[in-house]
């Protein structure tokens, strides 16, 4: 590890820290919205609210259609003032630059991926 530290140098593992830590910034709001539709799924299955639970599983698509990619979007958009507010060292603010899109694209999979995973997980344990 530090041999390839070594070959990176310090400019790439700066942006490599920033971009980890949008990254997972982002995705905490994943796992939040992973938790709250686990949550209100199981409790409309466990309250036998099955019409309920099919309203609310078929909003939750439509969200989770539209959501993650306004979330990318806003990213896409104001990248550079997160960033910025992360250092200001401006060789790094540009190296980091040329990763805005595959950021957005990885923040859109998780989020639709967070929200599924909360659906899958409220049905499941209603099931058991």
């Amino acid at each position: 590890m530090i041999l390839a530290s070594g070959v990176l140098g310090v400019r790439s593992q700066a942006c490599m820290v920033l971009l980890m830590n949008v990254s997972n910034i982002i995705y905490m709001a994943a796992v939040g919205a992973q938790f709250g539709v686990c949550a209100i799924v199981g409790n409309k299955i466990g309250q036998a609210k099955l019409q309920e639970t099919k309203l609310y599983v078929s909003a939750t698509h439509v969200v989770n259609f539209f959501l993650p990619g306004l979330v990318a979007g806003l990213i896409y958009v104001y990248y550079d003032n997160i960033i910025r507010s992360m250092t200001n060292i401006e060789q790094i603010i540009e190296t980091s630059k040329s990763q805005r899109f595959i950021v957005s694209i990885t923040i859109f999979i998780y989020f639709r991926r967070g929200v599924v995973r909360g659906l899958h997980k409220g049905l499941s344990i209603a099931k058991s």
